[in-house]
């Protein structure tokens, strides 16, 4: 997972790597609900990297994972750093590319994460 977002492992790539079908794949092994929360956090922990394709990965690997959860659900953290992270990206980064792949990802990333999110409004 790392490689795939790693600053090294992103030279020299040509095209872009489809997420959505690599996700999809790793999906269907046994394993994924168990591993699905480190996916998850490596995707987060890019969101930081130092350069601008590797953070615009990142958000599409994130969005990528959010779309599974039906496969494996996300914890309340995740989903919090997920989406918080997104809009943080959205609003902070100073590269185009990254802010339109946070602001593609965003309404996905949280309509299939809200579970784990907590409400603001809601009175405990």
């Amino acid at each position: 997972m790392n490689q795939l977002l790693e600053e090294d492992g992103l030279s020299g790539v040509s095209a872009e790597l489809d997420y959505d079908r690599a996700v999809g794949s790793m999906s269907d092994f046994t394993d994924f609900s168990a591993m699905f929360p480190s996916y998850l956090s490596s995707a987060v922990s890019h969101f930081a990297a130092p350069r601008p394709r590797a953070r615009a990965c990142a958000v599409r690997l994130a969005a990528a994972l959010a779309q599974r959860t039906d496969a494996a659900p996300a914890e309340a953290e995740d989903a919090e750093a997920v989406c918080g992270g997104l809009a943080a990206l959205l609003v902070l980064d100073r590269d185009a590319a990254v802010r339109e792949a946070a602001a593609a990802a965003i309404g996905t990333a949280f309509v299939r994460l809200r579970r784990g999110i907590a409400d603001p409004t809601a009175t405990t």
